[in-house]
């Protein structure tokens, strides 16, 4: 009874760590739309995936063998775009999901993870709601090595 006497107290103090089961059905629905043309950009390299997840301002933001990077839309884009001309085959994770979603209004937060072979991503992306729609407005990641 003293475990669930804490636990009742702990989560009405703290309340729930997302509100992921609170979100309307057709914006949960929409903001995990957004995240899979993430995902089949990543999957794919296609950028016009990336135009339909991304507001064309956002910007991608992390560490790259130690160096702080940011990379805005049209650069990842262009990267892209670049890879398929020289016949670059995109490296396909083995599974992605979305950990957790979090959202208040028309902004969102979201945790996903990515799993290759070597490494794992966890992003940490930012949506607003945009004349309707959502967007991923920025990306800060985490590669994890195994």
């Amino acid at each position: 009874m003293h475990r669930l006497s804490s636990a009742l107290l702990a989560a009405s103090l703290f309340g729930p760590a997302s509100n992921s089961d609170t979100v309307p059905g057709g914006d949960r629905a929409a903001i995990e739309a957004a995240i899979q043309h993430y995902f089949r950009a990543g999957d794919t390299g296609d950028p016009d995936e990336l135009k339909l997840a991304f507001h064309p301002a956002s910007i991608m933001y992390g560490n790259r063998d130690g160096a702080f990077v940011s990379v805005d839309q049209p650069e990842w884009q262009a990267r892209l775009r670049k890879e398929r001309a020289e016949g670059q085959a995109p490296k396909k994770a083995n599974w992605r999901k979305i950990l957790s979603i979090d959202v208040e209004g028309d902004v969102a937060s979201a945790k996903l993870q990515s799993d290759f072979p070597t490494f794992q991503f966890l992003d940490y992306v930012n949506l607003v709601k945009v004349d309707g729609t959502w967007k991923i407005v920025n990306k800060v990641y985490y590669r994890k090595p195994k």
